[in-house]
């Protein structure tokens, strides 16, 4: 009898996080690897005609449209009966940065006025809860479902509050819909060095005095999700990850050093003055 694999779903495989997963868990005995990313051919081009299911094989696709029956229908294509156990790993999600060059906070994309980024809400929330739900509604096999999110949410700041409004949204859906036979975490992470993050701070290290020798790595991260995703006495839990700054000065993330570090490493502005909330500098 063919010993069942464990089946690991990445959505967001191309970034770095994704790409460490991917390399982790692929040297991993008896295991598949199902990556999502928007870069990949289409999901129905792997699909078996025959009996609808996916094959049984490290592949990577696209899903075509980011809606509920599409996902719905990625579940339904998979064979749970060849599959011991599912981890499936939300590495996806938008983290906009609100606060202008002017000191100006601004919530973009906001259709319905809730305060937060429509696809920020979308990507981090609606996706994580399409697929976890589906995956809970068509398996009967375990499942352990783990999202990303920061250190710097539990301070709330106001320049990225779409992010921590929508992950505490997260958070509520994973305590009320987390069980014994899906178990849900949540890492919160610092800055993980990678050429993506470089790119959309790309002042980040001439402009402030932010110390890459304190970021973590993605395979660092993976190691970690790779660890909790073994533990199985909790239904819900949440962990940190993040190397100790001794140049870290307590209250960073709760005044206004935070954004205007942030906009010297974003628009390169060495010296800033009467910004509307910030004050001068």
């Amino acid at each position: 009898m063919t010993k069942k694999k464990q089946l690991i779903i990445i959505a967001g495989i191309t970034g770095a996080l994704g790409n460490s997963l991917l390399a982790k868990y692929s040297k991993t005995k008896n295991t598949i690897c199902y990556g999502i990313s928007r870069k990949s051919e289409n999901i129905k081009n792997f699909i078996n005609p025959q009996n609808k299911k996916l094959p049984l094989s490290t592949i990577i696709f696209s899903l075509s449209e980011m809606d509920n029956n599409n996902y719905s229908n990625f579940i339904k294509s998979i064979d749970f009966e060849k599959f011991s156990e599912i981890k499936y790993i939300h590495a996806l999600g938008l983290y906009p940065f609100e606060i202008d060059k002017n000191g100006k906070h601004t919530v973009e994309n906001d259709l319905d006025k809730d305060g937060i980024n429509d696809t920020c809400k979308f990507l981090t929330y609606n996706v994580f809860k399409f697929i976890t739900s589906n995956l809970q509604k068509y398996s009967k096999i375990k499942i352990k479902s783990l999202i990303f999110g920061s250190i710097t949410d539990k301070h709330k700041p106001l320049a990225h509050q779409s992010w921590w409004k929508t992950i505490s949204q997260v958070k509520e859906y994973m305590k009320y819909n987390s069980n014994k036979n899906h178990k849900m975490f949540i890492l919160n992470i610092s800055s993980v060095i990678c050429t993506h993050e470089i790119i959309t701070r790309p002042h980040v290290f001439t402009q402030t005095n932010a110390n890459p020798m304190y970021w973590l790595t993605p395979e660092e991260v993976a190691d970690k999700v790779e660890k909790m995703l073994k533990k199985t006495k909790y239904r819900y839990s949440e962990q940190s990850m993040y190397h100790i700054d001794p140049n870290f000065k307590p209250g960073y993330y709760t005044d206004e050093k935070f954004n205007i570090q942030k906009i010297r490493e974003l628009f390169k502005i060495k010296k800033i003055k009467h910004l509307s909330f910030l004050p001068n500098f």
